[in-house]
């Protein structure tokens, strides 16, 4: 990626669904970052952490 940005894929392999909660500064991550949903094609916000 440019301008050292990076990505981070969280994925959901069992068919059944799963409830999961990602604070980023566990992985070092300090400030808002851009989510987006993949599967839906929607942008979710700037968050610092996700919960789905």
């Amino acid at each position: 990626m440019i301008n050292d940005d990076f990505a981070i894929a969280i994925l959901n392999r069992p068919e059944t669904t799963r409830n999961s909660k990602i604070n980023f500064a566990e992985l070092g991550l300090n400030k808002n970052y851009g989510i987006r949903d993949l599967w839906h094609h929607k942008v979710i916000g700037k968050k610092r952490m996700v919960q789905y």
